[in-house]
């Protein structure tokens, strides 16, 4: 003998009927799906910072040219901008860090030259002195932003 089980049904707005179940989680897919579509606007990094030449950092990677430091200038008077930044937002403004902390926590961009100029073939150097900025991250976002010298 064969029993029959009455389910629940619903109608959604696109005429197709579904069991209560489906029905629900499918409501629950098109919210995240709209949400985690519309979380946040893409940076502009050309006019992120007023001020500062996206394009002289990233080509002085290394500050032999010595480009970077009076544009650190103006990333430290507008560091609240950067903190809360995302990591893969900061990598698209700033570029490549030179030296990144370990698990990734903090991103350091060389700010004057120094001896990591002096033979820029060898990338394994450990013996590089000089001032850095420094962007401290905690779960991907950035914390702080501060300069050391050595």
């Amino acid at each position: 003998m064969i029993k029959m089980v009455k389910q629940s049904w619903a109608v959604l707005a696109i005429g197709i009927t579904l069991p209560h179940q489906i029905k629900n989680t499918a409501i629950l897919l098109l919210t995240l799906t709209i949400f985690s579509c519309s979380s946040r606007q893409k940076l502009n990094t050309q006019s992120f910072i007023k001020g500062f030449r996206v394009n002289d950092w990233k080509k002085d990677s290394l500050c032999c040219d010595e480009r970077r430091p009076e544009l650190v200038k103006v990333l430290i008077e507008n560091r609240v901008k950067l903190i809360g930044l995302k990591k893969n937002d900061l990598i698209k403004f700033l570029g490549r860090a030179n030296i990144v902390g370990s698990k990734g926590k903090s991103y350091a961009y060389f700010i004057e030259k120094g001896t990591q100029c002096q033979n820029i073939h060898d990338k394994y150097r450990t013996d590089i002195q000089t001032k850095m900025l420094i962007v401290d991250l905690e779960n991907d976002v950035v914390t702080d932003v501060h300069v050391i010298v050595p």
